[in-house]
């Protein structure tokens, strides 16, 4: 069958500037670079309003790009419409977009500047039949999947405890680990601001949380990302833990009886889970294509996502209180 056409909006870090002087499948973190190598898919266009943003654009992919988006569409149709314009503009683009009625949209995460509007985008996607594809990334990725099957047969027993750690706001990389635990463990039953701490960029607020997600307690604890960055979890069960950090591998240790000391367990290292990470943002056009081929669930899609805005909404209005 014919590749699947697509067009990427905004044309920032994410649309092709991290891995823009990159030029083979091994390192994979931006939308142009993953259509560029996927099997499945054809890079056809692109839009931004930067004159530079275009001028690079072109450069590297040998690709048309238009400064908006009806110009786009004098063009071509696109199967696929990739919105990763900043987030204070996703609403009207991706109402603009909608419009079109293209067969799908991967829409950057979060949905929206806030609930209202990811809630809009909600009801307007779903009654004009368009899915929505939402990159909060590890979701697609195989290695947290595996981690997920871990977890569904019980091989840690009944996680009862979590600590995580993130940088860059709580809406912006937070978020993406409200996301991924309630994927893991389960929907947020309550939330509790421990300390309020400081803003990112002087918006994005970094509280210190816990989180009940299911019957889970995670602590996420907030670094400074200007020091470095901070992206990871261990997951604390009754028969078992997991560690996780961006970019390396899952390591599952299992509970045995302790070899020196009757009576006592320890853990002992059962498994490493391979993470390819520095190909994530191949994985949601992996998803997508099963889903438009084979009707697959998409894993990260505009009804989860909303779901994760609310809850950040709920702590954004609970570190008022604090």
């Amino acid at each position: 069958m014919s590749k699947f056409t697509a067009a990427i909006v905004g044309l920032g870090q994410v649309g092709q500037g991290y891995d823009y002087y990159n030029s083979h499948d091994n390192l994979i973190l931006t939308h142009a670079t993953a259509l560029q190598f996927h099997n499945d898919f054809e890079l056809i266009a692109a839009v931004d309003s930067s004159q530079k943003q275009r001028d690079r654009f072109n450069k590297k992919f040998s690709t048309p790009v238009f400064s908006n988006l009806k110009d786009l569409y004098l063009a071509c149709n696109p199967d696929i419409v990739v919105i990763a314009v900043p987030t204070k503009h996703h609403f009207n683009v991706c109402l603009d977009v909608i419009k079109y009625s293209p067969k799908a949209i991967v829409l950057e995460k979060p949905v929206a500047s806030n609930y209202s509007d990811a809630k809009e985008l909600l009801k307007i996607s779903t009654d004009r039949g368009i899915q929505v594809s939402v990159n909060y990334l590890r979701r697609f990725n195989p290695a947290l999947k595996s981690l997920k099957d871990i977890i569904t047969r019980k091989e840690l027993g009944k996680i009862y405890k979590g600590v995580a750690w993130y940088t860059k706001g709580i809406a912006n990389n937070g978020s993406h680990f409200i996301d991924l635990f309630t994927w893991l463990l389960g929907d947020v039953t309550s939330i509790k601001v421990l300390n309020n701490n400081r803003n990112w960029s002087d918006t994005d607020p970094e509280p210190d949380l816990c989180i009940r997600f299911g019957c889970t307690d995670m602590y996420m604890l907030s670094g400074h990302e200007e020091s470095f960055y901070m992206g990871k979890f261990e997951l604390i069960g009754d028969k078992g833990v997991t560690f996780y950090e961006d970019g390396q591998p899952i390591d599952v240790h299992l509970s045995q009886n302790d070899k020196v000391y009757s009576g006592y367990k320890e853990l002992v290292k059962d498994s490493q889970i391979e993470n390819p990470s520095e190909i994530n943002m191949s994985f949601i056009y992996n998803n997508l294509f099963d889903h438009l081929v084979n009707g697959a669930q998409v894993v990260s899609n505009i009804d989860t996502a909303t779901k994760t805005m609310l809850t950040v909404q709920n702590i954004l209005e609970k570190t008022k209180d604090v």
